[in-house]
C-alpha cells in the first residue's frame, strides 16, 4: 500500500481522519516478515519482521502496525488511515479493527509479536504497516509539521496456516454451582464454583422466546481459546446468541449490556492447558470439561424501552491543547450522554448504570459512570465541545443513547455498541515567559513609603504573580512558585507582612490578564533608596484546574530618593543658600554648583559631609558663598554611597547694579483684568539699545514680558511704558533689563504687583483625556498659604487612585500621568484651607 502526498495544504485530523500533506518523500517500508522456526502452534504464533526507519530527520518515532485476519474469499489488504491511532491486542479478535475481521495485534517500536487466540488448522494473513508518530514536510523553504501518526507503506504480506492441536485432556472435575444475580435491567453478576482445571470459560446465551435453552449449543472447541468480553454480544461467539464473557482463573464476573425483558442461559466450562515434557503449563491447547450446572435467569424491563438504534460515526473536529470538539450521528433515543476516559483507563468500562442521571461538566468535573470515566455532555444535540483536557493526551469517547421514563430516569441503550472514538489533544505550545520588565519611575512619600511604576511584556500565561524582595548580602534568590499550588496571600501591591510569601519574598499582586493595563503595576510601601529584586511569574491552568508557572528573568531596581530643596537670597550681593532634604538613605555629601548660563555648572565651595547617612526626618543646612557680580544659577547635589546623585531645583540670584542709564523711576500698576502696565523714566542714556521688562512668579526664574527700543544716547528725560499682555493671578515680580549697543547689560531692582482677590477656582485639562496622556491641574485664587493643598483622585466607585500633597500658592499647577488608568469617570478633589473643590475627569 502506498500513501503519497497531495497539494495545497496540510489537513490535520487527529482521530478517524486521513491527512494530506505537501511534498512527502517515499521512505522504506518494513520487510522480511516471517515465522521464526518452531514458533507456530495450533492457537498461537510468533511473527517477526525487519523494521526499517527512514534515514531523515523529517520522520520521527518509527513504529510498526501488525494486522492479522483469517483467510477467506473476502480477504482484502488492510487500509490503515493516517492520523488515526489504533488499539492493539495480542489476543486475536480483541484489538481494534481496520476492516471486517482485520484486527490490530501489535502497534509499537519492536519487530516481533506473539499472537494467541488463533484457531487450529486455519489460514491467516499478516500485514506489517510502517508509520511514524510525526512527520515534517517541506514545500519550498517552508516546513509543515504533522503531529499525528502517519502511514508510510506496507510490507509484503505473510500467509500461514496454524497446525492442528494435539488431543486435549479436560479436567476431571468441571465447574459447578452456576448462578446469576440480576442487578438491574441490563446487568447481572455470574458466579460458579471452581473445578480442578487451570481456569474456566464463562458463556452467556440469550434464550429466544419459546425455545428450550438446553438444546442451544454453547460448547467450545477443544484446543481453542475464546476471547471474552463482559459486555453481552462483544465476546467471541460459541453458538447462536452465545458469547464468551470471562476466561481465566476467576469464578465470578459482572455482565453488562443485557437486553431488558429477555431470558438468558449461563454455563461455565472448566479447562486444562496442555503440559510440556517437563509437566509445565504451556498456556495453550485447552481441553474443556462439560459444565456441571446450568443457570437460567430473566432480566426485567427498564422504566421505559431502550432506544432501538445506537449513535454512530463519532468524529473529532476542532482541537486545541485542552479542548476537543466531537460530532456524531444520533440514534433513536430522546437524549444521549458522552462519556470520556483517558486511554490509560482502557481496561475500564465507560458504560452508564441504568436509571441513573449523570450531570455533565468539563472533563473531570461531571458525573462518573465508572471510576475515571466522566460524563462531559448530556442532551439532545449531535456535537459537543469538551474542555479541561490535558495536552498531547489520548482519550476514548463513547455516546450512549437513552429514553426517559415518566419519572425522568433514563433507560440507556447498552445492548448495542455505542458510537466510539479515540481522540487526542494537541501538544501544549511552548510557554513564553514574560519579558522586557521596565522601571519607569519611583517617587518617595516618606522614608518607608513611596510609589514605583513597573511594566512588562506579557508571555503566554493567562494569570500572573508579582514577586519582590529587598536585595541584601547573603540573601537567597526569589521564591519560585511550585506547579499545582495556589498562593493566596493578601495582595495590594504593597510590601506588608500580610503579603509575605516565603522567606523574604513578597507576593505583591495576583491577577488574570484582562486588558493591556494589566502589564503595569504601582508598587507601594518600599523604603526609599533601597535595592529590590522583582520577577513576573505567569501561569496557566492545567486540565485539573491547577497552575503551571513560567517565570521571567528577575530585574533589580532601586527606589527613588528625596532631592534637596534649595532656597536663597542675596545680602549685599553675597549669596545665602538654604537647602533641606525630607529624608536620607546612605547619603554621603552635599555639593553646591553654580552657572552663569544655567547650562555649564561647576562646583563652588567644598563638599559638605553628611553626619548621619540615613535619616528618616528632614535635615536643613545653610551655606554662604562669595560675592557675585552677574546673575548666577545655583543647585545642590546630594551624593550617595552607591554612586547615585540627585539634584535640587535651580535657584537664580541676581546682584544689584547701577544701570548704564540714569534711571529716575521703575513702577507698575494693575488695570482691568489684572493686566500690568510698567512705567519707567530715564534722565540720560548712553549707547542704550533696548529695554526688556522681565516677569517672575517666584522672584528667581524670570521670562521676558515685553521689549521697548531705547533712545541710544540722550541727555534729556525720557519716559517709557509697556503693557504686559498676560494678566497676572498671583504676586508677580518685575525687573528692567537694559541692553547696550555693545551687548553689555544691567538689571534694575525688582518691583512686585499683587492682583486683587479672586474666587477659588479649579481647572483640569484635557477633559476628556486618553490613557497614557498627562493631565494638568490648576487651582487659582488661594489666599491662605499656610496649609498645603491635598489632591485626591478617585474612581467613580470611590476607590482612591492617587493622592498628592502640593505646596500652597496663589496659583497651584500640577501635572500627572494617566498611564494605567482604565477608561471611565474619575473625580479630582482638591482640599485646601479655603475649602474643597471637585472636578470630573473623563478618561477614554
Amino acid at each position: 500500500m502506498k500513501l503519497f502526498t497531495k497539494a495545497l495544504g496540510l489537513l490535520l485530523l487527529l482521530i478517524n481522519c486521513t491527512f494530506q500533506a505537501h511534498g512527502m518523500a517515499r521512505v522504506p517500508p518494513d520487510s522480511a516478515i516471517h515465522l521464526p522456526a518452531g514458533m507456530a502452534r495450533c492457537n498461537q504464533v510468533t511473527i517477526a519482521w525487519k523494521s526499517t526507519a527512514a534515514d531523515t530527520a523529517l520522520y520521527k518515532g518509527k513504529r510498526s502496525l501488525l494486522v492479522l485476519q483469517a483467510v477467506s474469499t473476502a480477504t482484502a489488504a488492510p487500509e490503515a488511515q493516517s492520523g488515526t491511532s489504533y488499539i492493539p491486542s495480542s489476543f486475536f479478535g480483541a484489538g481494534q479493527q481496520l476492516g471486517p475481521g482485520q484486527f490490530v495485534v501489535y502497534a509499537d517500536t519492536g519487530h516481533v509479536a506473539t499472537i494467541s487466540g488463533l484457531q487450529p488448522n486455519t489460514a491467516y494473513r499478516a500485514d506489517v504497516i510502517a508509520y511514524y508518530d510525526s512527520i515534517t514536510f517541506m514545500m519550498g523553504s517552508l516546513h509543515y509539521a504533522n503531529p499525528d501518526p502517519a502511514v508510510i507503506d506496507t510490507s509484503v504480506s505473510l500467509y500461514f496456516t496454524t497446525p492442528g492441536c494435539s488431543t486435549s485432556t479436560p479436567p476431571t472435575r468441571g465447574a459447578s454451582g452456576a448462578s446469576a444475580n440480576v442487578i438491574d435491567c441490563s446487568t447481572a453478576t455470574l458466579t460458579v464454583n471452581r473445578g480442578n482445571g487451570d481456569g474456566r470459560l464463562m458463556v452467556i446465551q440469550r434464550v429466544p422466546s419459546g425455545s428450550l435453552g438446553a438444546f442451544l449449543s454453547t460448547e467450545p472447541q477443544s484446543g481453542q481459546f475464546y476471547f471474552p468480553n463482559n459486555l453481552y454480544g462483544r465476546g467471541q461467539s460459541l453458538g447462536p446468541d452465545a458469547y464468551a464473557v470471562a476466561l481465566g482463573a476467576d469464578s465470578t464476573t459482572t455482565l453488562y449490556g443485557l437486553i431488558p425483558g429477555e431470558r438468558y442461559k449461563f454455563v461455565a466450562y472448566e479447562y486444562l492447558n496442555e503440559r510440556d515434557g517437563a509437566g509445565a503449563n504451556t498456556n495453550a491447547n485447552p481441553g474443556y470439561a462439560a459444565p456441571v450446572d446450568t443457570a437460567y435467569f430473566d432480566v426485567p424491563l427498564c422504566g421505559t424501552t431502550e432506544p432501538q438504534t445506537a449513535a454512530t460515526n463519532l468524529v473529532q473536529t476542532d482541537t486545541t491543547a485542552t479542548t476537543i470538539r466531537i460530532t456524531w450521528t444520533n440514534g433513536s433515543g430522546t437524549g444521549r450522554i458522552v462519556v470520556l476516559s483517558p486511554l490509560t483507563n482502557i481496561g475500564g468500562l465507560l458504560l452508564p448504570t441504568q436509571n441513573t442521571v449523570y450531570p455533565a461538566a468539563a472533563f473531570g468535573q461531571g458525573g462518573q459512570t465508572r471510576p475515571g470515566a466522566f460524563v462531559v455532555y448530556n442532551g439532545r444535540d449531535s456535537a459537543a465541545t469538551i474542555t479541561n483536557l490535558q495536552p498531547d493526551t489520548y482519550y476514548q469517547a463513547q455516546v450512549y443513547e437513552y429514553n426517559e421514563a415518566a419519572d425522568g430516569t433514563p433507560t440507556y441503550l447498552l445492548s448495542q455498541a455505542p458510537a466510539y472514538g479515540l481522540v487526542k489533544t494537541y501538544p501544549a505550545p511552548a510557554a513564553v515567559a514574560p519579558s522586557k520588565i521596565r522601571f519607569h519611575f519611583s517617587e518617595p512619600f516618606t522614608y518607608y513609603d513611596g510609589i514605583t511604576l513597573i511594566s512588562w511584556k506579557p508571555g503566554t500565561g493567562t494569570h500572573y504573580l508579582i514577586l519582590a524582595q529587598e536585595v541584601r548580602p547573603g540573601r537567597g534568590p526569589l521564591f519560585q512558585p511550585v506547579d499545582g499550588t495556589f498562593y493566596n496571600q493578601r495582595t495590594n501591591n504593597d510590601m506588608t507582612p500580610a503579603s509575605r510569601l516565603s522567606g523574604s519574598t513578597y507576593l505583591l499582586s495576583r491577577k488574570a490578564y484582562t486588558s493591556a493595563s494589566d502589564t503595569l503595576i504601582y508598587l507601594r510601601n518600599a523604603s526609599m533608596g533601597h535595592e529590590y529584586e522583582m520577577a513576573v511569574v505567569e501561569y496557566v491552568l492545567d486540565g485539573n484546574g491547577l497552575p503551571v508557572y513560567t517565570s521571567s528573568t528577575p530585574m533589580n531596581f532601586r527606589t527613588g530618593r528625596f532631592a534637596p530643596s534649595l532656597k536663597g537670597s542675596l545680602v549685599n550681593n553675597e549669596p545665602n543658600l538654604r537647602f533641606s532634604v525630607s529624608a536620607q538613605y546612605h547619603s554621603d555629601y552635599f555639593q553646591i554648583y553654580a552657572s552663569e548660563d544655567n547650562t555649564r555648572f561647576t562646583s563652588v565651595g567644598t563638599r559638605i559631609p553628611v553626619t548621619q547617612d540615613s535619616v528618616m526626618s528632614s535635615v536643613s543646612l545653610t551655606q554662604n558663598l562669595s560675592l557675585i557680580t552677574v546673575p548666577t544659577y545655583y543647585r545642590v547635589e546630594l551624593h550617595h554611597r552607591d554612586g547615585e546623585h540627585v539634584y535640587s531645583n535651580t535657584l537664580l540670584l541676581t546682584p544689584s547694579k547701577p544701570l548704564p542709564v540714569e534711571l529716575i523711576r521703575f513702577t507698575g500698576r494693575l488695570g482691568a483684568g489684572n493686566q500690568a502696565t510698567l512705567n519707567w523714566a530715564t534722565a540720560s542714556e548712553k549707547n542704550s539699545a533696548y529695554f526688556e521688562v522681565e516677569r517672575s512668579t517666584d522672584g528667581q526664574r524670570f521670562v521676558v514680558a515685553g521689549r521697548a527700543n531705547a533712545a541710544g544716547t540722550s541727555t534729556q528725560q525720557r519716559s517709557y511704558e509697556l503693557l504686559d499682555p498676560q494678566p497676572i493671578s498671583q504676586l508677580t515680580y518685575y525687573r528692567l533689563h537694559q541692553v547696550d549697543l555693545d551687548g553689555s547689560n544691567t538689571y534694575s531692582s525688582v518691583i512686585t504687583l499683587r492682583p486683587g482677590p479672586l474666587d477659588l477656582q479649579l481647572s483640569v485639562w484635557p477633559n476628556p483625556a486618553t490613557t497614557g496622556q498627562r493631565a494638568q491641574l490648576r487651582l487659582s485664587g488661594l489666599r491662605e498659604l499656610a496649609s498645603p493643598v491635598q489632591v485626591t483622585i478617585r474612581s467613580v466607585l470611590g476607590q482612591v487612585v492617587r493622592q498628592q500633597t502640593l505646596a500652597a500658592a496663589p496659583v497651584v499647577d500640577w501635572s500627572w500621568s494617566l498611564a494605567g488608568y482604565s477608561p471611565g469617570l474619575y473625580l479630582v478633589e482638591v482640599q485646601t484651607s479655603a475649602g474643597r473643590q471637585v472636578q470630573r475627569l473623563q478618561v477614554q
